[in-house]
């Protein structure tokens, strides 16, 4: 049950913080938003497509006692300043990836947070996505041991997508000054650690700067700890492909988002049986922004 007490700010209502604000304000039917964005365009498309007001005031933001809590959605290098903003101003705060571009400063911002007994918490989405949800009953219970390889796939073939193209790479990631690990890392990375109870480290990071002189569109990154963990991240490649893929002494259990079908795939080795597992197709922002409103409404 969602608590409707607490206003909820968002700062930043673009692409991603408009369906932050539609998601709250349709899905969970929440009533106490504020919205506040510095373009006069943006502030008119909000108040158009979803009759709310937006703001360009951050100040009254920051003085305002009754906001509770931000989602912030604006562009990532404004990211640290914001939060830390937020959190001085006595603020919960979900954030955008990436939190930062710097371990220090995420440092100071968690330590922050805790001396301040506020809620710092990142926008992972896919946590809450129910195949991942079901991969980790599955791990928890039968599927845990003797795990000799995962192997993650995020590839966007976002070159030839018409909703993307070169230019909404240029535009958005490249122009805010983001490559592929600023954006997709957090993701599996985040996947990874809620899956296993194990420790983990960066063994190797391979870039591609394919579009940009700098800034890279591709990684391949190979992960060390308990079990042996490698993650493809493009922007660039082809097939368009989002795959976990687990690989087991004696069964291959894998995730395809992209199936037209609603379930995991268990392949076993020396009987070569097929087995499928069904998951629901839940609205995984709805679940994270309910979670992150009963963690601020809660009294811990």
């Amino acid at each position: 049950m969602i608590n409707n007490r607490a206003i909820i700010g968002v700062l930043g209502c673009g692409w991603w913080g408009k369906n932050i604000i539609r998601t709250l304000k349709e899905d969970l039917n929440y009533k106490n938003i504020t919205c506040f964005d510095p373009s006069h365009d943006v502030r008119n498309l909000i108040k158009k497509d979803l009759q709310i007001d937006v703001s360009n005031n951050i100040e009254s933001l920051l003085l305002d006692d009754n906001i509770k809590a931000v989602c912030i959605a604006s562009p990532p290098e404004t990211h640290y300043e914001l939060t830390k903003q937020m959190f001085n101003a006595g603020k919960h705060v979900l954030i955008e990836k990436p939190p930062t571009f710097d371990l220090k400063q995420l440092d100071e911002l968690n330590t922050l947070a805790k001396k301040k007994n506020l809620v710092y918490m990142l926008d992972c989405l896919y946590l809450f996505s129910d195949p991942v949800v079901k991969l980790k009953e599955l791990i928890e219970n039968g599927f845990k041991s003797d795990i000799k390889f995962v192997h993650f796939k995020r590839i966007g073939d976002e070159l030839r997508r018409k909703s993307a193209g070169i230019s909404r790479i240029r535009n958005t990631m490249y122009n805010n000054n983001v490559e592929i690990m600023d954006d997709l890392f957090f993701h599996d990375a985040g996947i990874l650690f809620h899956l296993f109870d194990c420790e983990f480290h960066v063994e190797s990071v391979k870039k591609l700067n394919l579009y940009h002189d700098t800034l890279a569109d591709t990684v391949f990154i190979n992960i060390r700890g308990d079990i042996p963990v490698k993650i493809d991240l493009s922007w660039s490649l082809t097939p368009r492909e989002r795959r976990i893929t687990i690989l087991y002494k004696d069964r291959i259990l894998e995730y395809d988002a992209f199936s037209k079908e609603d379930k995991l795939n268990v392949f076993w080795l020396e009987s070569m049986k097929e087995e499928q597992i069904k998951y629901k197709n839940n609205q995984s922002l709805t679940d994270m922004l309910k979670y992150f409103i009963n963690i601020i409404n809660s009294d811990n």
